[in-house]
């Protein structure tokens, strides 16, 4: 199976997470592009709000999904994301 058929397997099988999981990559690239051309005075706080609500998506997966270090690692991800954001927007 090559690398398209998985994405249409997987699309075919379980639509929803398959959507999910799309939405929250792109959510991820957005904020990383958003970061990589706004160098050196990028905008953290649509950066982290980003990355956020990505890391919901794929916590939401990873249950679907019933792989419990996946929901650790973005829930991992959430906390330190939300440091960030909460610097971001007292200025720190």
């Amino acid at each position: 199976m090559n690398f398209l058929e998985s994405f249409q397997k997987e699309y075919k099988a379980h639509k929803p997470r398959f959507l999910v999981e799309m939405t929250s990559f792109c959510c991820a690239l957005t904020a990383i592009s958003t970061l990589a051309f706004n160098v050196p005075d990028p905008p953290f706080v649509f950066i982290f709000s980003m990355f956020l609500i990505s890391n919901v998506m794929l916590i939401t997966a990873g249950i679907i999904r019933q792989a419990p270090f996946i929901v650790l690692q973005y829930i991992m991800f959430f906390i330190f994301e939300s440091i960030g954001l909460y610097n971001a927007i007292m200025g720190q």
